[in-house]
């Protein structure tokens, strides 16, 4: 019987033969892929998978199980106030060792799939929800064999997680109050989608701080809108074409900094 031959590991400079690079190259296409060119890295990184290299670094982290990934679910990557947001997390993830990737809900159905691929394949180590729903169908039961989770913006009390966010129904009433200390009490309400719990808060907060100070509620005053500049300019259309329209507004559009929205003299 012939003895097993021993498996050598792939070292860089197999991958560097390969790909017809320094072995330099090689570190800074796998290590710093952004001081390379991307035909580099294509290059390098298909070189590495046929010859079999594994990082030190990420050979260490399978051994421990660990990806050093986070996954961050975003409602919509085309909506402007998230690139802060995201731009925060990377920032602190990169500060502790992580790396981070970006999954957008606006097409939720095509990336479901990937989204629990990753999970089975254990390609993520936790995941920040800065939406209101999980990215796929999933019980409560089911959510504890899930890495861990936390939503970063939203909240919904339903999914049993850990939350960081504001209390958007006390900075709606806040808001909307400040306007009647102002002197108004025709206040219009430019409010985001229903089924969205974060837009639900807000127009509670309204509704309450109207209440609060005597004021009827005039549904026509409350235009909808969707997050988007053109959908909030157009509800501020609908909003001022009115017969007595308001003097001032409590805005839950896009076109606001603040996260629980802004308020404005119309008039």
């Amino acid at each position: 019987m012939k003895p097993k031959k021993e498996v050598v590991a792939a070292t860089m400079k197999d991958v560097a033969l390969k790909a017809n690079v320094s072995t330099a190259t090689v570190s800074r296409a796998l290590m710093n892929p952004d001081k390379v060119s991307q035909a580099t890295r294509n290059r390098v990184e298909q070189a590495a998978l046929e010859v079999g290299y594994l990082p030190q670094s990420l050979g260490r982290n399978m051994k421990r199980n660990e990806s050093r990934t986070i996954l961050v679910i975003v409602p919509d990557i085309c909506d402007p106030f998230f690139s802060e947001t995201i731009r925060g997390i990377e920032v602190t993830a990169a500060k502790n060792g992580y790396l981070v990737l970006i999954g957008d809900c606006a097409h939720q159905n095509q990336q479901e799939k990937t989204f629990i691929d990753l999970i089975i394949t254990k390609q993520i180590d936790g995941m920040l929800l800065l939406g209101s729903r999980l990215p796929f169908d999933a019980s409560i039961e089911e959510q504890r064999n899930l890495p861990p989770m936390v939503m970063a913006n939203e909240f919904a009390p339903e999914l049993e997680l850990p939350t960081v966010h504001i209390d958007n129904l006390t900075a709606a009433f806040d808001a909307v109050n400040y306007l009647h200390e102002l002197g108004h009490e025709r206040i219009g309400c430019i409010a985001g989608p229903e089924e969205m719990p974060l837009c639900h808060y807000r127009l509670q907060g309204y509704v309450q701080a109207l209440r609060r100070n005597g004021i009827t509620i005039d549904p026509h005053y409350i235009a909808r809108g969707n997050f988007t500049y053109e959908a909030g300019g157009q509800a501020l259309e609908q909003l001022l074409a009115l017969p007595k329209p308001p003097t001032a507004g409590f805005c839950q559009t896009s076109w606001a900094e603040n996260p629980a929205g802004f308020v404005a003299d119309w008039l």
